[in-house]
């Protein structure tokens, strides 16, 4: 499959047996269709790039929800995506709730994550909105560094190193700094990255708008089946070796902006472009391996992005706000403008009803 924004296959095989659930994704794939016939029949002039940006981001939406769909594990994430698309009883509520996963699930694994939404509340959601207070308040704010998880990280690299048969039991991790070329190994410089961003914890207490976005990200995990994770991470709990992947530098921003993850394929195997890479440990308990789960959930956030055009949208936003400053006057940057107000602004959009 090519990792780059597709059009939503026309049927799902997992959802053939659940007429709800295939229903509201026939409801998707329709939706495209007609945005895709909008934009194919659109002049290619100066003055339809704005109505061109506009449809496009009504195909990313849709796309969102869609590849959810197909990608994301579990009966739970499926049922509720079936039950929120039944319930928007206009496209605009439906082209919303893909906006809402965007901003509240997809950007929580982006690196470049902006200013956070400065609310999440929406009129019709009353119960979500009150869940999500819930949330609020068993939110613990993280440590400002991660210094004692790289510590700790450190140990476990060294103690995998000392365990690899090319290596002389000898060697010291000093001798190797100083002269890697000596040892018959690849060696780079390894940094700490974090499955789960340690930033959905980090500052809440200094912001309440910061706090209200991250319970929203902390409520949608719940809903696709995985409120688990809040409190296996909750607070410090953030830098748990299961949450961290010990990478080389070179890889680290590639794995932040949603270019690199990991399929699993079998026991602590898991298959990435480099090909198959088995996770092990000299001791599970004092260094237990990477959560098959928070990397699952990783890679169905990024290949989601992938698949609608999300990390297309983020890299825009980004670009346009580092490198031009002003929007361009013919209007098809509009969606910088639309990200900007939807995190300034309360939104008015979301799942419908959670």
């Amino acid at each position: 499959m090519a990792w780059r924004p597709t059009e939503l296959p026309s049927s799902i095989s997992e959802l053939q047996f659940q007429p709800d659930w295939a229903s509201a994704y026939g409801r998707l794939v329709t939706l495209e269709r007609q945005y895709l016939d909008g934009l194919a029949r659109l002049p290619q002039t100066q003055h339809t790039k704005k109505d061109q940006t506009v449809l496009e981001m009504h195909v990313m939406s849709i796309r969102i929800v869609g590849w959810l769909f197909k990608v994301f594990e579990g009966d739970m994430c499926r049922s509720e995506l079936a039950r929120s698309i039944h319930s928007c009883q206009s496209e605009e509520k439906l082209l919303d709730s893909g906006l809402f996963i965007c901003d509240y699930f997809l950007r929580a694994f982006w690196k470049s994550q902006g200013r956070i939404p400065s609310d999440s509340s929406h009129p019709s959601r009353p119960s979500f909105d009150v869940q999500r207070e819930v949330f609020e308040d068993t939110l613990v704010e993280a440590p400002k560094s991660h210094s004692s998880a790289k510590k700790q990280l450190r140990l476990y690299d060294l103690a995998m190193l000392l365990s690899t048969p090319a290596l002389p039991r000898s060697i010291k991790l000093e001798d190797v700094e100083k002269n890697p070329a000596a040892v018959k190994v690849p060696f780079c410089k390894l940094e700490c990255a974090h499955i789960l961003s340690e930033s959905i914890n980090q500052d809440i207490h200094k912001d309440d708008n910061k706090k209200e976005w991250a319970a929203s990200v902390w409520k949608i995990f719940e809903h696709f089946g995985r409120g688990d994770i809040l409190h296996e991470l909750k607070g410090p709990l953030v830098h748990r070796l299961e949450n961290i992947l010990s990478l080389c530098a070179d890889l680290h921003d590639p794995f932040d902006t949603l270019d690199i993850w990991l399929e699993h394929v079998g026991n602590a195997r898991y298959y990435s472009d480099d090909g198959i890479i088995e996770f092990t440990t000299p001791d599970e308990k004092a260094y237990p391996l990477p959560s098959r789960r928070y990397i699952q959930l990783h890679a169905a956030a990024c290949q989601v992005a992938h698949l609608s055009g999300a990390v297309d949208y983020f890299e825009k936003i980004d670009r346009a706000l580092d490198e031009d400053g002003v929007l361009a006057e013919d209007g098809h940057q509009m969606y910088v403008l639309a990200d900007r107000l939807r995190q300034v602004i309360c939104p008015a959009y979301g799942l419908e009803h959670l």
